[in-house]
């Protein structure tokens, strides 16, 4: 590094299910990052497509392994056991990292010791869309209040923890959708340190294959589920957004509708915990 310490490894842990038109991004994205100490952890949960001779081909570059297990979150919780990074991120197969995003995140946590976890802006990328769309959809400074009732401005794939952040905590093998909004906010909870690097670390791949794209409304009722758990408001802005992706679609005047019921009831966001 600068200072004349050595860089500190990193571990990126990335889940698989039958990917394979997706994971050579990915896996390219990690393999070109550069940084000095990078290992990459694949956790396949049984994959039919072709995508095992793809890892099979990446040679020492990648561990992997394939084997049936509960979902994403426990694929996701295998990899961070089994990795031995210092510092952790955990990429889907379908997204994939911006050049030079870990040395990025690696300087900021460097140069920041008491921040446990970093997170950036992260592009969003509309695969089916015609044509293609890309947006880059920045995230903010950390303000629990705003996580609780609003929603969930960290990116996943743009966010690198230190390990010792994540001593006795795992994703919730209970949630399909929102594993990741649950831990930023138990991590939180336990005091740790969270910082936005205003910088483009990643990119998200939106498809109809996605999980939080093809069962919307799914997806919005356990991540408000997450913010009622941990003490976010019933009537709240993210109450309105989820109205409004979930009713738009369905009724064309309803969730103008419903927002003139609610918009009353919905107050200011309660200031922040960070």
């Amino acid at each position: 590094m600068p200072n004349g310490s050595p860089w500190p490894t990193v571990g990126i842990v990335t889940p698989s299910l039958n990917k394979v038109e997706y994971i050579e991004d990915a896996l390219a994205s990690v393999a070109n990052q550069g940084y000095p100490r990078l290992e990459h952890v694949v956790v396949d949960g049984g994959s039919t497509d072709g995508t095992l001779e793809v890892l099979g081909r990446q040679g020492g570059r990648v561990r992997w392994s394939s084997e049936s297990d509960a979902g994403q979150a426990d694929a996701v919780n295998k990899g961070l056991a089994r990795a031995t990074g210092e510092i952790l991120g955990w990429l889907n197969a379908d997204d994939f990292y911006e050049p030079d995003a870990v040395h990025a995140a690696v300087s900021f946590l460097a140069g920041h010791p008491e921040v446990d976890v970093v997170y950036g802006d992260c592009i969003f990328l509309y695969q089916d869309a015609e044509p293609e769309e890309s947006r880059l959809v920045r995230a903010r400074p950390f303000d629990l209040g705003v996580l609780l009732d609003i929603g969930c401005f960290i990116h996943q794939p743009a966010t690198f923890i230190r390990r010792a952040a994540l001593v006795g905590t795992t994703l919730d093998e209970g949630l399909r959708f929102a594993m990741d909004y649950d831990l930023w906010i138990r991590l939180a909870r336990a005091s740790r340190k969270f910082a936005y690097l205003p910088r483009t670390l990643a990119t998200f791949r939106i498809t109809a294959s996605s999980k939080s794209g093809a069962r919307l409304d799914e997806f919005w009722r356990e991540v408000r589920g997450v913010s009622r758990k941990h003490g976010g408001r019933f009537f709240s802005p993210m109450l309105l957004r989820h109205l409004k992706e979930g009713l738009a679609g369905r009724w064309p005047g309803a969730y103008a509708s419903a927002k003139r019921v609610f918009t009353s009831l919905v107050r200011r966001p309660r200031p922040g915990a960070g």
